[in-house]
């Protein structure tokens, strides 16, 4: 594992250890109701989960159809490769490497925002009104 993959992997855990702490503080102060507060939630979130999980389905299945991803591949002089979990790696062209690794980077990004929406979302709709 590269040092790069150790970095990526580091900050996702941040991430999720940050998430996992805001919504343990929201769902103190405010109860059961916090999470009942999904089910409101505003057209422009909702329609953000849907656009998130196209674009994951999506991910997986281009995935899944030319047998791996950019992320568990590699490039070397010139030379592109998918790889998938278990050492097996497939070449491709460089262009759609790329494609592969800014469709998952893609996939990654939209899924933090969702989870930062969506607590943004709760916390606001949880704040006494003036």
């Amino acid at each position: 594992m590269s040092a790069v993959d150790m970095i990526v992997i580091a900050i996702w855990a941040a991430f999720f250890l940050v998430m996992f702490i805001m919504m343990r503080r929201i769902q103190r102060r405010h109860g059961k109701k916090a999470l009942s507060t999904i089910k409101n939630a505003p057209l422009w979130l909702n329609a953000f989960a849907v656009v998130t999980l196209v674009n994951f389905f999506a991910f997986c299945y281009v995935a899944g159809k030319h047998g791996g991803d950019a992320w568990n591949g590699y490039h070397q002089g010139g030379h592109y490769f998918l790889g998938a979990k278990g050492g097996f790696y497939i070449p491709v062209s460089g262009e759609f490497w790329r494609y592969s690794y800014y469709h998952q980077l893609s996939t990654w990004v939209s899924f933090m925002l969702l989870f930062i929406g969506l607590l943004w979302h709760i916390n606001r709709s949880q704040m006494p009104k003036t």
